[in-house]
């Protein structure tokens, strides 16, 4: 009957050092989630080629606060860190129309926004005989 005792008594301690650790540490890391959330996407052509270089910027509506970023050789694009809020989300590449969108950002959350940019205009300067490309909106 004693041995029985001794080993409930040790379950009890055991089970209430777990509670305490747990109480300590859990709160602790649900303090530690963060309140901001990420936008990221791969910008393409028509054809589906990626588009490297094209310039992506993120303006915080409410606060007028801008983000920018680089699509990498893969035309992909990371903002991290952003506040949870409405965003006006531009991207523009040379030779390419401008493409602008807007997303709403949760707290937490991970949006992907894949885009596709138009081929912009061409025009020919007869006096120089000159290729320029004309991104339009």
């Amino acid at each position: 009957m004693r041995e029985l005792m001794l080993t409930i008594c040790q379950r009890i301690l055991l089970l209430s050092t777990c509670f305490l650790i747990l109480s300590v540490f859990v709160p602790a890391a649900a303090a530690q989630q963060s309140a901001t959330a990420t936008l990221s996407g791969r910008i393409v052509d028509p054809n589906q080629a990626v588009v490297a270089g094209a310039q992506v910027t993120a303006l915080q509506r409410a606060t007028g606060t801008a983000r920018s970023a680089t699509t990498n050789a893969d035309g992909v694009f990371v903002m991290t860190n952003l506040p949870a809020d409405e965003f006006e989300v531009k991207i523009q590449a040379p030779g390419f129309g401008t493409r602008t969108m807007v997303v709403t950002l949760q707290v937490g959350q991970s949006e992907t926004l894949n885009a596709t940019l138009s081929v912009g205009a061409v025009a020919v300067n007869s006096e120089r005989g000159l290729q320029r490309s004309a991104g339009g909106d």
